[in-house]
């Protein structure tokens, strides 16, 4: 049996964050056909890369971990200042690029030691986000042997020179979009490396329930919002869209927030920030949403707008982000909205007119079914393994 092992920045059943529960799904479903291993951080939390696991081996769901300590936490003051001029477009020299790698971590250099001993028994290494030091700089090490899934989307760190050897050496592309690939594509004029396209497959739960969580919060309709509460996501401009959406309208509606929360939030009733939730208490309140938002710009994929879609939800996303945009487009099963005014309308709409609502539904619902199952997934990805690894 084929060996082959994932290298991520964090890994674990309670870490928050999209590309690391594809990292896990993905791990999880290719050990029926390959000995996995997962190469990671002792980190818990992307924001500090604070050393919360213990070093060493670890089971997780029957795939063997091995964590490796960040020899450092990240500086927030420093790396906002670099990445300040990132988002100005004051790009910097090698030395200074090399700088912040380190300090966008996690600087684990155990890992890296790790991957090297490991380069000849090992047949393939699958390296998840292209933004951080476990992928920029060990990838290169393997690149022979390296299959990417890189989660990239528009942002001033793609443009960076470090990141040319990752995109345009490494053995294979796992795209999980159109949208990325062309992305990508167009940065990198990488067409040669091997690539495929759906890293993902979607699975919901056979049972849904959202009605005794209805009773304990008080909330009998609601938007919900899954993924990070922080800035980044564009939760601040959530909150202010809903909190002007009910002042205006006097809608009886509130914004369930599911996620671990790195921001300060709006003091209101009507905004329920409930933290990390588990996965069946995730679907149980998407499944009773009036919708799914998800406000952010910057999205490789967005497991949760599948997943709504899955769940027959309609998705509500932001006009700005080609990925999600697209899903919208492709499914007819979610709407996207460029301003205020095109948010108020879309909930106006989706309240006022339930058979519509219905039928977005059941537009996105399809769509997953035909372009998300695993199976078809599971099959390109050992294509690609056994093809050019």
């Amino acid at each position: 049996m084929k060996k082959i092992c994932f290298v991520i920045q964090r890994y674990g059943e309670d870490v928050n964050g999209g590309a690391e529960l594809l990292c896990r799904q993905m791990a999880e479903r290719l050990s029926a056909y390959y000995e996995v291993s997962v190469l990671t951080s002792c980190a818990r939390d992307y924001i500090t890369w604070k050393n919360e696991y213990p070093a060493g081996e670890e089971s997780i769901n029957g795939i063997r971990v091995y964590r490796f300590s960040a020899v450092q936490e990240r500086d927030r003051e420093k790396t906002d200042r670099m990445n300040a001029n990132f988002w100005r477009q004051v790009f910097c020299k090698a030395d200074q690029e090399r700088e912040w790698l380190i300090a966008q971590g996690p600087y684990c250099p155990g890992l890296l030691e790790e991957v090297r001993r490991r380069k000849d028994e090992t047949d393939a290494f699958l390296f998840f986000t292209y933004l951080y030091w476990t992928t920029v700089a060990v990838l290169p090490e393997v690149k022979e042997k390296a299959i990417l899934i890189p989660t990239a989307h528009d942002e001033p760190f793609i443009y960076m020179n470090i990141m040319r050897p990752v995109f345009r050496e490494c053995a294979g592309i796992i795209y999980l979009t159109e949208a990325e690939k062309r992305l990508v594509q167009r940065i990198f004029a990488n067409e040669n490396v091997p690539h495929i396209t759906g890293g993902s497959g979607i699975v919901i739960p056979e049972h849904t329930n959202a009605q005794p969580l209805k009773e304990k919060y008080g909330t009998d309709h609601y938007i919900v919002y899954v993924g990070r509460v922080d800035e980044g996501k564009q939760v601040p401009v959530l909150c202010r869209y809903f909190q002007e959406y009910r002042k205006r309208t006097g809608r009886d509606l509130k914004l369930v927030l599911c996620g671990k929360q790195f921001i300060e939030l709006p003091e209101d009733d009507a905004i329920l920030p409930l933290g990390f939730v588990s996965e069946q208490e995730k679907f149980d309140w998407i499944a009773g949403a009036l919708c799914l938002v998800l406000p952010s710009r910057w999205e490789s994929l967005s497991l949760v707008v599948l997943e709504a879609m899955a769940l027959g939800v309609p998705a509500v996303v932001n006009a700005a982000c080609e990925v999600t945009k697209d899903h919208c487009i492709l499914s007819n099963g979610g709407l996207y909205y460029s301003s205020y005014w095109e948010f108020e309308g879309i909930l106006d709409r989706l309240l006022d007119r339930p058979q519509e609502r219905e039928e977005i539904g059941r537009c996105g619902a399809a769509y997953v079914r035909e372009m998300y199952s695993w199976d078809a997934v599971l099959k390109q990805i050992r294509s690609l393994i056994e093809e050019h690894v």
